[in-house]
């Protein structure tokens, strides 16, 4: 490695006015001997290095004083979410709200169980009395004959009665009481009973319902005794059950033959008693 002296000429402002009327001149403008030369010559000095390898790297000079800081960079990306916290403590209850509207009546219960009967009442006035059922039919002088076609057979005294008071009974087809008051009732009944041409006829009457003759309330005479047209009179009464619209009349029987009865006076009454 060699030294080796250069000169070089260097045009360097040295603020003088000569050429430049924008500056106002001063007294030591354009001397030789003025700091200010219009022309400076420096002198440098050039290290040439010629031939040997390069020594090692000084030591680094000391750091320069730090540099004002620099204007902050842009915000970076906004980071994923992180976890949830934990719950935070309960707060306080808060005030009851308005109550709500009443709901629809729900279904009846059960019926409880029946109180205790209170005290009997006094006794109310008596009513008035019960209404009376009854009713009678008759025949006075009728001379009604009889046919009998079969011996101790109930033939009904078909024909020639009136009625007389009626009260729970119609009267129908002249020898029929027909019920329309059930119940129970006391019947009362006779006939006076002959024959026409032959004596000595045992001869039987009653009760019919609904044209059945009944076997209790009858009774039986021996008709003509000694000869014919001398008239016997036969009577019964019994209890009977009625119902609505049951027909009530009489009958007679021929217990002897087949000979004919002829039947002149009836009496039938019937009285509701239950």
């Amino acid at each position: 490695m060699g030294i080796r002296k250069a000169t070089y000429p260097l045009g360097i402002w040295d603020g003088c006015t000569t050429g430049n009327p924008d500056r106002d001149s001063r007294e030591d403008d354009c001397r030789v001997d003025s700091h200010d030369y219009d022309q400076v010559v420096a002198e440098i000095l050039a290290i040439e290095t010629v031939g040997g390898p390069s020594g090692p790297t000084g030591p680094s000079g000391p750091s320069g004083a730090t540099g004002p800081t620099g204007p902050s960079g842009p915000s970076g990306a906004t980071g994923p979410t992180g976890p949830s916290g934990p719950s935070g403590a309960t707060g306080a209850t808060g005030p009851s709200g308005p109550s709500g509207a009443t709901g629809a009546t729900g279904p009846t219960g059960p019926s409880g169980p029946s109180g205790a009967n209170g005290a009997t009442g006094p006794t109310g006035p008596s009513g008035p009395p019960p209404n009376l059922y009854y009713g009678e039919m008759y025949g006075t002088n009728i001379n009604q004959t009889v046919t009998i076609t079969t011996i101790d057979t109930d033939t009904e005294l078909g024909a020639g009665l009136s009625n007389g008071l009626l009260s729970g009974f119609t009267f129908q087809n002249s020898h029929e009481l027909i019920c329309t008051a059930p119940g129970l009732y006391l019947i009362n009944w006779s006939m006076s009973v002959e024959t026409i041409s032959v004596a000595n006829k045992e001869c039987e009457g009653g009760i019919m319902i609904d044209n059945v003759g009944q076997v209790k309330a009858t009774a039986h005479a021996e008709v003509s005794p000694g000869g014919s047209n001398r008239p016997e009179t036969i009577s019964g009464t019994g209890l009977f059950q009625l119902e609505l619209n049951n027909a009530v009349s009489l009958f007679v029987s021929n217990h002897t033959d087949t000979t004919d009865m002829v039947v002149s006076h009836v009496s039938l009454t019937a009285l509701k008693i239950g």
